[in-house]
């Protein structure tokens, strides 16, 4: 990324980031608000999932919250099966759910996710055109190979999932749920969704978003699949520099490295620290209220003796 922005200066970026028109930055506030309504999905699907077993349920508003929350701090600090599953934990179990019913849930929402993974970056990789393959090195035939694989992996989840007809499989002394062919076709619905929403953020806050900077939107949204998927291998948290430096790199024929990196640093704010700083606010503020009403509980309880 250094190499990338070899020629750029800090104030020239800041000044580009700063003249992002403001209805570019609401869209984009928009999209983030519907990919977080997305990713909750995720969690309600879950939940779904689970439901099907033990008869538990939620109301979708605790889960939408629950979702949002748990997503903005992990997608910012990376390793979601710790900070993500946490927080679902915490609120989770606090709601009635059993630790097992939390284990089940968040091992669906991995499996979605990881899904979602697989099969979108398999697509890229099948569809992206060669030529921004060839501006990470890639070799076009093993990444068509790569990618075949992926979408070969997750077909073979799907049929799968419709051989079994929802009857669980035994591992070691678990009997593990297996979804049905509907349940994995929405897993797969969700993660599309999911992908395309993200990348739509950003898209709209790139300098020409209608296509202006001669990039088509399949080859953008190819480019910025790869570049998250290199991210997540990475284990950076958020992929922070890995995404931006492939980004930069994938787009330079359509767009110079200074306009993309300070879309970017639009995108990282409004994606990724907005719904960060909601999610720390909220935790505390639940936190806080759980705390008063424990204190509250104690005192009522020690006015009676």
């Amino acid at each position: 990324l250094r190499h990338e922005m070899d020629g750029a200066r800090y104030h020239a970026i800041a000044r580009a980031v700063r003249a992002t028109p403001p209805a570019r930055v609401g869209l984009a506030l928009a999209l983030t608000a519907l990919a977080y309504a997305v990713l909750a999905g995720y969690d309600a699907l879950a939940l779904r999932y689970v439901a099907r077993q033990t008869g538990t349920r939620m109301p979708l508003a605790r889960v939408a919250a629950t979702s949002a929350a748990a997503y903005a701090i992990s997608q910012t600090l990376g390793f979601a099966a710790l900070t993500g599953n946490a927080v679902r934990y915490r609120f989770w179990s606090a709601w009635g759910l059993t630790a097992a019913e939390v284990g089940q849930a968040a091992a669906f929402v991995g499996t979605t996710f990881a899904l979602g993974v697989a099969g979108t970056c398999g697509l890229a990789l099948v569809l992206e055109p060669a030529g921004v393959l060839g501006q990470l090195g890639v070799p076009a035939a093993a990444a068509r190979a790569l990618g075949a694989v992926l979408l070969a992996g997750v077909g073979g989840y799907v049929a799968w999932a419709a051989a079994r007809r929802g009857r669980p499989v035994a591992v070691g002394g678990w009997r593990i749920p297996v979804p049905g062919p509907g349940t994995a076709v929405a897993q797969l619905a969700l993660a599309a969704a999911d992908w395309g929403v993200a990348a739509a953020v950003l898209w709209v806050l790139l300098p020409a978003p209608a296509g202006g900077v001669g990039l088509g939107v399949a080859a953008f949204a190819g480019a910025f699949v790869l570049a998250q998927c290199a991210g997540l291998v990475s284990h950076v948290p958020g992929g922070a520099g890995v995404f931006e430096a492939l980004m930069v790199v994938m787009l330079r024929p359509a767009l110079p490295a200074g306009p993309v990196l300070a879309a970017l640093v639009a995108y990282r704010a409004v994606y990724y620290l907005l719904p960060f700083a909601a999610a720390v606010l909220a935790l505390g503020a639940a936190e806080a209220a759980r705390r008063r009403a424990r204190l509250a509980a104690a005192a009522g309880a020690t006015g009676a003796f």
